[in-house]
Order: structure tokens, then C-alpha cells, then sequence
């Protein structure tokens, strides 16, 4: 491809569609010679938006206790990335994996859901709670006015005293033989 006479070359480039409604990134690269054959060379990195209203999700923490509220801060935007108030679906899945047929297998269950629409900046707080320890998926789902969905996931833990939190890690009791150590004893 040749470039205009002011370097610039437009291409349309087709764009694969996430089937879960998430926003695809890629990272385009040029190279370009010179007339003497002197190469340049750039890059940068688009986001292709599955709608024309777009949904991001925060939490305010990574780890939260079995019970208490999971923090939730939710920005909704259009393509020109302005807040706009939008309809949220939240929904709060519960993640277990187990090993069938010699593969890993990620289960998820849904725990709560709950509909909410951000103000007109396009943000709103609001909280979840799950009474159960475990790895959870937050995800947020929006639609824009052509039914096209924008979807996008956070993750937090959440842990109860007792419980399987961590697939394969339970409570773990320490029994020392000593009230203290000096330095480069073992216990």
C-alpha cells in the first residue's frame, strides 16, 4: 500500500465480535520506508466497543468478610467515553473449579442479580453480599438502544471462617513446641 501525499493511509480492517459482549482490544503496527529506504515504524492499541454504551465495574477491595457489603462503584459511558445513565444488569457468580475428564472446569453460580441504572454522569455505588467464602465473578451488563450488550467483570474473595475460600487450601492450625524462638531456630 502506498501512503497519500501527506503520509497518511486510511485502512478498513474487519473486526472479529466477542460472542460474551466484552470490549476487544488489538495493537495495530505499521512499518513505512522512505525513499531512501529508511524505515519507520509505529504502533498503538485500539479498543473496538461491542455497543454504543459501554459499562466499566470497581470494587473497593479485593478481599471482603462473608456477609459485608461488597463495594461496588459502576461507571457507564458512551463512545466518546462521556458518562451517560444507563441500566445495569449486576450480577454476583460464585466461581468452583473441578477437574472432569482431564481438564479443569470453571462452574459458575449465579448467588444474586440485581438491576440498577447509573445517574446522568453515568455513575452509581452500590453493594452485594454473599454469606458464602469463595472466588466471585462481578459482572455488569449493559444494552444499548440497538440491543446490542457491553459486558465486563471484576473479581473478588470473599472469606468465611472455616470454609473452602481457596479450592484447595483450608485453615491451617500451627502447633509450636516452644513459647519463643531465637533467630535461626526451627520450630
Amino acid at each position: 500500500a502506498r501512503l497519500d501525499a501527506n503520509g497518511n493511509l486510511d485502512l478498513l480492517l474487519p473486526l472479529a465480535k466477542d460472542r460474551e459482549g466484552r470490549p476487544m482490544s488489538y495493537r495495530i503496527e505499521a512499518e513505512v520506508e522512505d525513499e531512501s529506504r529508511r524505515a519507520e515504524s509505529a504502533q498503538t492499541r485500539v479498543v473496538a466497543y461491542p455497543a454504543s454504551v459501554n459499562v466499566g465495574v470497581e470494587t473497593g477491595r479485593y478481599v471482603y468478610d462473608a456477609g459485608k457489603p461488597i463495594e461496588i462503584n459502576l461507571q457507564t459511558h458512551d463512545l466518546k467515553n462521556a458518562g451517560v445513565s444507563a441500566p445495569v444488569k449486576l450480577e454476583l457468580l460464585r466461581q468452583e473449579w473441578e477437574y472432569k475428564n482431564n481438564k479443569w472446569v470453571n462452574n459458575e453460580t449465579k448467588l444474586s442479580q440485581k438491576e440498577v441504572v447509573t445517574h446522568a454522569g453515568g455513575k452509581l455505588q452500590t453493594t452485594l453480599t454473599s454469606e458464602k467464602g469463595g472466588g466471585y465473578i462481578i459482572r455488569a451488563t449493559v444494552r444499548d438502544t440497538q440491543g446490542r450488550t457491553s459486558v465486563t467483570e471484576n473479581f473478588v474473595w470473599v472469606i468465611k471462617a472455616g470454609e473452602n475460600w481457596n479450592w484447595y487450601v483450608r485453615d491451617m492450625s500451627l502447633r509450636l513446641d516452644k513459647k519463643t524462638y531465637a533467630v535461626g531456630d526451627t520450630a
